[in-house]
């Protein structure tokens, strides 16, 4: 009985090993199809200050030893960026002569790019007319982006009166240098705010904060705030406004 187990357990081990080695040989061939498709179906990219890029990739299955070029496009109705906030650098895809991943480069650019906001590009994979297959499984890639701030993120919230279109505000650095603002301009008293928060990135240091109205009856509550501390809080401007300075970090 101990023979036979033994002798069941040496045919076993040959003939695995036979397998193997015929597989090795090349006498249990694969044939692999030519698939194309992108690398990734989403992926992301926060936008550092002074611009990133990313790399739009499309995959083969197999190596060639030639060039080959493949078409993308980007699909405007599903995508949300802007053209200030992004350029490409192409729409062809070449995967080099012995390689399985060729790409396209995305620029963006930081400044155009509004904090707190997360656009994306939708792009799809032209109809191949190499003989290759498509995979069908990502025929398309949706990338995402936003602004990254490696700074202080400042977000100021506002709660206007019955009339919002009097709110204006101005933002400064300690040498008065008027960073950003919005609303009123000139003796135009009617340019009603685009949104009740406003965010910003800023380095260490001083800053100056007018919160005006053009009417000069005041009204607009606002509170000015940084990873999470208040820095400053009024319940309503009087008049024709008023001007506080706050300091971060």
């Amino acid at each position: 009985m101990k023979n036979n187990i033994k002798y069941t357990f040496l045919l076993t081990v040959l003939f695995a090993m036979a397998f193997v080695g015929c597989e090795e040989e090349g006498v249990l061939p694969i044939d692999i199809p030519t698939a194309i498709s992108f690398h990734l179906d989403k992926d992301a990219v926060s936008v550092q200050p002074g611009g990133s890029q990313y790399a739009i990739q499309l995959q083969s299955t197999t190596k060639s030893n030639i060039d080959r070029t493949y078409n993308i496009t980007l699909n405007e109705s599903a995508s949300t960026g802007l053209t200030t906030e992004y350029s490409l650098t192409g729409t062809s895809v070449t995967i080099p002569a012995g390689s399985l991943l060729g790409s396209v480069m995305v620029n963006f650019n930081y400044d155009a790019i509004p904090l707190g906001v997360t656009r994306k590009l939708v792009f799809d994979l032209n109809e191949i007319t190499d003989g290759s297959y498509t995979n069908l499984t990502r025929t398309s890639m949706t990338l995402n982006y936003s602004a990254f701030c490696p700074y202080n993120e400042v977000v100021v919230t506002f709660s206007f009166d019955n009339y919002p279109e009097e709110a204006y505000w101005q933002l400064y650095d300690s040498a008065d240098n008027l960073l950003a603002g919005d609303g009123y301009a000139g003796n135009d008293c009617y340019v009603e705010l685009a949104s009740t928060t406003a965010l910003f990135c800023l380095t260490d240091g001083d800053y100056q904060w007018l919160m005006g109205d053009c009417y000069g009856d005041g009204g607009t509550a606002y509170t000015i705030s940084s990873g999470g501390k208040v820095l400053y809080s009024s319940p309503g401007i009087t008049g024709t406004g008023e001007v506080v300075t706050f300091s971060l970090p």
